[in-house]
């Protein structure tokens, strides 16, 4: 197949380079730039010997950006979440009492609840934790993730008056 300039019909075209954006979006799909010699028109024109590698590049850029889509935002795409029944949401169901304690923290772990959200109900409710070794071992024993125990203690210490001594 003859490539032929679209403004005069000349087929004396040669290959330039890119020296816009546009152009180098369109190589990305195999588009590149031809000078026509006899008007000096510059023409996009299709290459399929270089098509594949753009278009794989083009591919893996896709896939790359749903990655960070999915772990920046946690988007699921194609995934359909089934709906709970009233039987299964009742036993996740638990009721939060008016002061955390550990023991709430193990109960609330226990249930599945994840780190990240138990730390936010961690800042956002009144606590009471008990932070002696004993306590906190409990906790790890229990299996309460490190990152919620951090936050119990970060929490606990910030919200301890401070007392001078003289």
């Amino acid at each position: 197949m003859v490539k032929t300039c679209a403004r005069c019909q000349s087929a004396n075209l040669r290959r330039v380079s890119r020296n816009k954006i546009s152009e180098y979006a369109a190589s990305m799909i195999g588009f590149y730039p031809y000078l026509c010699r006899h008007c000096w028109h510059v023409s996009l024109h299709f290459r399929k010997q270089h098509a594949f590698a753009p278009i794989f590049i083009s591919a893996a850029l896709v896939g790359f950006c749903l990655f960070v889509l999915y772990a920046r935002f946690g988007l699921h795409v194609g995934r359909v979440k089934a709906k709970q029944s009233p039987a299964n949401s009742a036993s996740v169901l638990v009721k939060l009492p008016a002061i955390l304690t550990n023991e709430d923290i193990i109960k609330l772990s226990k249930t599945g609840m994840r780190p990240e959200v138990l730390s936010g109900l961690i800042r956002s409710t009144p606590h009471h934790f008990n932070l002696d070794a004993e306590s906190l071992a409990k906790l790890r024993q229990n299996g309460v993730d490190e990152y919620v125990i951090r936050t119990i203690v970060k929490v606990t210490i910030a919200s301890t008056p401070v007392t001078s001594e003289h």
